[in-house]
């Protein structure tokens, strides 16, 4: 029996090698002209393997298949490290690696910036946003090198020495591998929407409790007031394109929807795109939900469309002035949407690709009544997070009528 089955692993392998071989020769195309660059001396080696590897990955004919089919391979041959994808022990898919961080400096910029805003009479909370694996690290397979949590808690041990306000959304997202499983994408980094809505939920009490005069309708973090439309075998999250569908599946997409009166506009100064009505027009992108469509769409995207330099959302029905900014990274899609019902004006800046001013700059402009810094350890190495462009001290901060910049009106 044991013969058979060494019989069948040899030939399906010999299959699959046959298909990628001529896979590879059909596309062979594709590095005659990294050949001819090279022979003429127009570039060097490095830049002839850069130029194959992009032509590769760009233009590479039947690319998905290809991809599938490494990955069925892969996971027959019981791989649990492929394509920079690590296989958890639970079977979810995460990053391969997350380097060890000295935290220091990232948790002095923050204490900065912090001390900065307050100085000014606004509110700064800096709240963690999981990553995906319980706080032991059990789900993380032994000899992957994953320190997202480590780096995280090195971070807000160094926050807690001060008098910075922290929300640690870990404790009831990721506290533990079952609490993983039910908050997390199988093949993709970011919670799910079930996770963002627990994380709203405890953002609004924070927020309540801070600003108890506002009077914030707690009710509105309450399951029972959404509704919910589960798409089925949706949606091959970031670390699933890389691997293919039979490496580790797909996942259900599962869309909340408020079931209370909504009035509301989401504006994208980049792309000067405006949208108003009720929370599905301002937030929901149709084209997500058309129809899966694995590798060449993101349905995580459903809400607000992707990440952007900065958006404004506006709320016309809530009863509570409470201006909020997020400091965010892709996490905050759907958490962001959800609290955009919940008060009456919330701006999400996004450092990676915001560039019009420094924060310290927006925030004189916007003039919010709190600041929440809202990411995940994955970034905590980007240093587009560790710079606030916090003026000297003799300069202080210097409120700006809305109207002096133009990307602020719709």
């Amino acid at each position: 029996m044991k013969i058979k089955e060494n019989i069948g692993i040899f030939i399906f392998t010999a299959v699959i090698g046959g298909v990628l071989i001529i896979g590879s020769l059909m596309n062979i195309g594709l590095v005659q002209k990294p050949i001819e660059r090279l022979g003429d001396s127009t570039i060097d080696f490095s830049q002839f393997v850069d130029e194959i590897k992009s032509a590769y990955v760009s233009d590479f004919s039947n690319k998905e298949c290809f991809i599938n089919l490494n990955g069925l391979f892969a996971r027959i041959t019981g791989r649990h490290v492929y394509n920079e994808v690590s296989v958890l022990e639970n079977g979810m898919l995460d990053y391969e690696t997350l380097k060890e961080l000295d935290m220091t400096a990232f948790a002095n910029s923050v204490i900065q910036f912090d001390a900065f805003l307050k100085e000014n009479g606004i509110a700064f909370l800096y709240a963690q946003v999981p990553n995906k694996s319980d706080l032991q690290d059990t789900l993380v397979r032994e000899g992957i090198d994953n320190y997202g949590n480590r780096n995280a808690n090195e971070l807000i041990g160094l926050l807690e020495k001060t008098d910075t306000e922290i929300l640690d959304l870990r404790q009831s997202i990721s506290a533990t591998p079952e609490l993983v499983e039910k908050y997390f994408y199988n093949t993709d980094h970011h919670w799910n929407t079930h996770g963002a809505f627990v994380a709203f939920g405890e953002l609004l009490q924070y927020l309540n409790e801070m600003f108890p005069a506002e009077n914030i309708d707690l009710s509105l973090a309450d399951a029972s007031n959404w509704s919910t439309e589960v798409y089925e075998d949706w949606f091959l999250g970031s670390r699933g394109k890389r691997v293919g569908i039979y490496f580790g599946g797909v996942d259900d997409l599962t869309i909340y929807m408020p079931n209370f009166e909504t009035d509301m506009s989401f504006y994208v100064p980049k792309h000067r795109e405006y949208y108003s009505g009720s929370f599905a027009d301002a937030v929901i992108r149709e084209k997500f939900l058309d129809a899966p469509d694995y590798f060449n769409e993101n349905p995580y995207c459903a809400y607000i469309g992707g990440d952007y330099p900065l958006v404004h959302h506006r709320n016309e029905l809530v009863e509570n002035d409470l201006k909020v900014l997020i400091i965010k990274d892709s996490f905050s899609l759907p958490l962001q949407s959800f609290l955009s019902t919940a008060v009456k004006e919330l701006d999400v800046l996004d450092p990676r690709y915001y560039t019009e001013s420094t924060i310290s700059e927006y925030v004189a402009v916007s003039q919010p009544d709190i600041v929440i810094m809202l990411i995940n350890p994955s970034v905590l190495e980007s240093s587009a997070y560790y710079h606030f462009g916090i003026p000297k001290e003799e300069e202080g901060i210097h409120k700006t009528e809305r109207t002096e910049i133009s990307y602020f009106a719709k």
